[in-house]
């Protein structure tokens, strides 16, 4: 390995080792290629995902385009097409709808208001008792109309007696309410270094109120009608796991007194570096090399 100019770029073998030293060294710069690069301006030429920073996402135009457009976050309005057919499939990349206002993308890869679920909430057999509503916009009103062919899913609940509810859907209260929980977390955590991704970046409360909005509207079934054993769910049922780890005030000190218990003995550091791999050794030459 070999070295140069160091606090601009880092000959290492692989980008998450890289990005740690992007990261604590040049809050400007992100990991391409082992290398830490220069973040790219709203408007400017990207080709990685997080060339564009905390501000925005790296869109590509067509499938075939060699190069994207940093595009701001929060920004793109319903219909901007952001998903790319490819043998007659249409792909959605992660994230993707974090552009569009709407922070929804339709099965057409298009940003879009979404739909509502007309009997949410509701006692069902099948998914076509569970019609869906799209949401419009014009010059004057917002407006819904039905859509025929598009359902919620009839899911089964954590009931007793087995039975099954209408889900909600894109545009329902509840993911609106996880929408702007993000957007509160998002405007300010824009400081944050484009490597943290959407983990915790400061702002804890703010974090936990949108992943508890998320979490409440991707299992809304499943909280339905089960308010006497839900607690004890919570603890030892995989579905209710983010639930009891963002929503629950008794969760830090539950999760404290977790941890405590099962604590390891501290190991060696000679016992660490008789069993070093490459990667890890790339990782402490570096920091060495900084010292």
């Amino acid at each position: 390995f070999f070295f140069f100019k160091q606090k601009t770029a880092y000959e290492i073998s692989a980008c998450l080792v890289g990005s740690e030293m992007c990261i604590r060294d040049s809050p400007n710069m992100y990991c391409f290629q082992g290398l830490c690069t220069p973040i790219q301006k709203i408007g400017q030429k990207c080709a990685a995902r997080d060339a564009c920073g905390r501000a925005g996402y790296c869109r590509y135009l067509t499938a075939q385009s060699e190069y994207g457009i940093c595009t701001k976050y929060l920004s793109l309005d319903e219909d901007e097409q952001v998903g790319f057919l490819i043998s007659n499939r249409m792909i959605i990349p992660d994230d993707v709808e974090k552009m569009c206002r709407s922070l929804f993308v339709n099965a057409q890869g298009k940003c879009s208001l979404g739909q509502t679920s007309t009997n949410k909430g509701q006692a069902c057999k099948n998914d076509e008792e569970c019609p869906l509503e799209n949401k419009k916009t014009s010059a004057t009103t917002n407006s819904t109309s039905a859509d025929k062919n598009m359902y919620a899913q009839c899911k089964c609940g954590h009931t007793v007696g087995a039975k099954k509810f209408c889900d909600i859907a894109d545009s329902d209260e509840n993911w609106l309410e996880a929408s702007k929980a993000f957007i509160e977390y998002y405007e300010n955590t824009l400081d944050c270094h484009v490597g943290a991704g959407w983990s915790e970046c400061g702002k804890k409360d703010q974090f936990r109120k949108w992943k508890c909005a998320q979490t409440k509207a991707k299992n809304y079934v499943a909280l339905l009608e089960n308010p006497d054993c839900l607690r004890n769910m919570y603890k030892n049922h995989f579905v209710f796991a983010d639930y009891y780890r963002y929503c629950d005030e008794a969760v830090e000190k539950y999760s404290y007194i977790l941890k405590q218990s099962f604590t390891m003995t501290p190991v060696s550091y000679t016992h660490l570096r008789a069993h070093e791999t490459g990667r890890n050794l790339v990782c402490r030459l570096l920091l060495e090399k900084k010292k």
